[in-house]
């Protein structure tokens, strides 16, 4: 969508249709796509378990199917209640919107790249134990029984 021409009706509904203006304001929509580009700056650790399981490859130019994938792991809900909050990056203010613990999500996918290089005796008794497979590959699931 080009944004650099002149406004004509054709344009206004494609941008007002657009999943990228869906985020409630232009001040949450600017604090998201920065964390989307913040995300591209973790480590190659945490960018590889994204892109394991998620698809999506940080290291590259990001499309909007892209961006709107990271933007759901952006927005994660908490429905355990662990983080003391609604979501676990986002601080869930509109007036003031945050996403306050990308290091936590970071320091987390590097965890789970971490578990997947344990020794195959370790992976078999986590396996056993908590029933979390880390052999092959990863998936949502996966991550939230791991969380």
């Amino acid at each position: 969508m080009d944004l650099t021409g002149r406004l004509n009706e054709t344009l206004v509904k494609a941008v007002n249709n657009s999943t990228v203006f869906q985020s409630g304001s232009i001040v949450t929509l600017n604090s998201t796509l920065e964390a989307v580009y913040k995300t591209k700056s973790f480590s190659s650790k945490a960018k590889s378990i994204i892109s394991e399981v998620y698809g999506v490859n940080l290291n590259s130019t990001l499309n909007s199917a892209a961006v709107d994938k990271v933007k759901s792991i952006l927005f994660q809900m908490d429905t355990k209640g662990i983080s003391g909050r609604s979501y676990w990056y986002f601080n869930g203010s509109t007036a003031n919107p945050v996403f306050d613990r990308l290091s936590l999500l970071e320091k987390f996918m590097e965890a789970v790249s971490d578990l997947k290089n344990l020794s195959t005796s370790a992976k078999d008794m986590i396996n056993k134990t908590y029933g979390i497979n880390l052999y092959g590959t990863l998936n949502e699931s996966t991550l939230t029984n791991i969380a």
